[in-house]
C-alpha cells in the first residue's frame, strides 16, 4: 500500500475440462507458511515480500544459503530480564557474492552492508570475508530472527534469481534489496 498499488487474483475455470486454476487458498499456501503471522498488517507484509519489484542481478542456489542461531547474552533487558540479541537482523554474506552483486549493479566500490528481503528473510547482511575460505561455507547465512515466514528457502514456487533494488540516501550510503522471483 506503500507504493500505492494492489495486486488482485481471480481463479478461473476452464470451458474445456471444468478444471479450476490455483484457487487464493492455493496461492497463499505456495507463496509460504504464514501461520505465524496472527494479525492482518503483520500478515499483509510478509505477503507482500513476495511481490516486491525488483531488477535482476545474480543466480543463487538455495544450496549456498544457511540460517544460524542469532548471538544471544549479556544481562538482558531490565524488565523482561531477556538476553539481549546481539546479531538482531544481521546475517552475513561472502565477499566474492558482495563482488558479483556490485559488477552486476554496475558499482564502482563494494558495499560493506546490505539491507536484503529473500525468500522470506528481511534484514541485512554483512560483508564477512571468512565464508570464502572454502567450499564448504554458505556465501549467504541468516540469522534466525531475519526469518519472517517460514521454510521459505524450501518453498518450491521461488526461483533461483537474485533480484535487487538498490537504493541510495542523502548520505550516499547504498542499501540493495534482494528478492526472490515470483513465477
Amino acid at each position: 500500500m506503500r507504493d500505492h498499488g494492489c495486486y488482485m487474483y481471480a481463479s478461473t475455470i476452464s470451458g474445456h475440462t471444468g478444471d479450476v486454476s490455483m484457487t487464493v487458498e492455493e496461492m497463499r499456501e505456495w507463496m509460504g507458511d504464514f501461520s505465524s503471522s496472527k494479525n492482518v498488517p503483520k500478515l499483509m507484509s510478509r505477503m507482500g515480500q513476495c511481490f516486491t519489484q525488483a531488477q535482476p542481478t545474480v543466480q543463487i542456489l538455495q544450496e549456498v544459503c544457511c540460517v544460524e542461531d542469532d548471538v544471544d547474552g549479556g544481562s538482558g533487558h531490565p524488565e523482561t530480564r531477556e538476553p539481549y540479541c546481539f546479531s538482531d537482523g544481521c546475517g552475513r554474506v561472502a565477499s566474492s557474492l558482495a563482488r558479483r552483486i556490485a559488477l552486476a549493479l554496475q558499482l564502482d566500490v563494494v558495499p560493506s552492508c546490505y539491507q536484503v528481503r529473500f525468500k522470506g528473510f528481511k534484514g541485512v547482511l554483512a560483508v564477512d570475508p571468512s565464508l570464502d575460505s572454502s567450499q564448504k561455507c554458505p556465501k549467504i547465512v541468516f540469522r534466525d530472527d531475519e526469518k519472517k515466514n517460514s521454510d521459505l528457502l524450501k518453498t518450491r514456487g521461488f526461483g533461483k534469481e537474485l533480484r535487487t533494488d538498490m537504493h541510495t540516501r542523502e548520505d550516499d550510503a547504498t542499501l540493495i534489496y534482494f528478492h526472490s522471483r515470483v513465477t
